[in-house]
């Protein structure tokens, strides 16, 4: 796990279907056939590169291992791999 650009991790999260909403952070929510679910994490405004800490938060927010949260955002873990990993665990 590297640092990694805010957009980078927003690109991809949208891509993986999870809606972005702003507040006072930005918020990242799962998405299931078109319904909100709980699974969500968020990102500081003010983060411009987000640190392995914080992605290491994001990706136990999501139910996911660091090394899951890495495919994840580069494209190896889709959307429907995610949604089967979470119901597995019964996260979802």
């Amino acid at each position: 796990m590297r640092p990694r650009k805010r957009y980078e991790l927003d690109s991809a999260l949208q891509g993986k279907g999870f809606r972005r909403r702003d507040s006072n952070h930005i918020f990242y929510e799962m998405l299931d056939c078109g319904k909100l679910t709980d699974i969500r994490t968020k990102i500081s405004h003010s983060h411009r590169e987000v640190s392995k800490g914080l992605q290491r938060q994001m990706a136990r927010d999501l139910y996911l291992s660091s090394g899951q949260f890495d495919d994840l955002i580069e494209c190896p873990l889709s959307h429907q791999d995610h949604k089967e990993l979470l119901r597995r665990d019964r996260h979802l």
